[in-house]
């Protein structure tokens, strides 16, 4: 998983790991929700390519 903003990436491998360590100790849901837990944007995962928009829509 690779935040855009925050230019990180968390490996797919420890997601559930850092998932619960979040939840639990600082009670942040943000990782299981797709969403990066530092700043909120949404995730993208290796394996699903980025959504392409062409010009001039939404």
């Amino acid at each position: 998983m690779y935040c855009p903003r925050c230019l990180k990436t968390i490996p797919e491998d420890r997601i559930s790991d850092i998932t619960r360590e979040l939840k639990n100790t600082l009670g942040n849901t943000m990782l299981e929700k797709g969403k990066c837990p530092v700043c909120g944007t949404e995730l993208i995962s290796a394996g699903k390519p980025a959504e392409r928009h062409e010009k001039g829509s939404l």
